[in-house]
């Protein structure tokens, strides 16, 4: 193995990073039992680190990617939220509840003021297809995104720190040497919802996972 995999490996295996004001932690970092919950207003419970699961399935690697990319791959073209074109409105769409009457989206609000009180947050996460996997009820191939975590988590960033790369998780149930694989092939991943949208992935945002300032 080259000098180069073997530092990302390493880098892979941290399990916190540090994002401006925030933390992610993965999956190895929340198995230790550090996660907390803490009485919300209206008699709502928060639970720390912010966001869903850090990871699905068997296999998984990292990479850095702006938020603006993450949110193109896991945004639907018509919609099942307010925007008709939803990756047009998507920014809008999760900075604002009611753009009319000033009213922000209330999810992406709290965690931005989780953010800046210094709580972790999950490290979002996108899935990954095998060949034929059937997981969207059509078959996918390798590189296709199936699901993901943490749309809101990086409209956060974006407000906070701009479009600038964060660490992210890849994971599947069938890709087991993601990480060589979508270097050495230079296979883009394609969108979840809108297959026109692709993303190419940099070796040196895979081989270089690490902080945020």
């Amino acid at each position: 193995m080259s000098d180069a995999f073997q530092h990302g490996w390493a880098l892979v295996k941290m399990a916190t990073y540090k994002v401006g004001p925030t933390e992610f932690w993965d999956k190895e970092e929340n198995d230790k039992g550090r996660s907390w919950r803490e009485p919300g207003i209206d008699g709502e419970t928060n639970y720390y680190p912010m966001g869903g699961s850090p990871v699905f399935g068997s296999y998984h690697t990292k990479t850095m990617m702006k938020p603006q990319d993450y949110l193109r791959l896991t945004s639907p073209i018509k919609g099942n939220h307010k925007g008709e074109q939803m990756y047009g409105s998507v920014l809008q769409d999760y900075m604002w509840w009611d753009k009319k009457k000033k009213q922000k989206n209330p999810r992406t609000e709290n965690i931005i003021q989780g953010m800046k009180e210094g709580k972790p947050t999950y490290i979002p996460n996108l899935r990954i297809a095998s060949n034929n996997d059937t997981t969207l009820g059509k078959v996918s191939q390798s590189r296709d995104i199936v699901g993901h975590e943490g749309r809101h988590r990086m409209m956060a960033i974006l407000q906070l720190l701009g479009n600038v790369p964060v660490p992210i998780e890849l994971s599947s149930n069938y890709f087991p040497d993601m990480q060589r694989q979508l270097i050495l092939q230079g296979m883009p991943l394609r969108g979840q919802y809108d297959q026109e949208q692709l993303l190419d992935i940099d070796p040196e945002l895979m081989l270089n996972v690490g902080d945020v300032q």
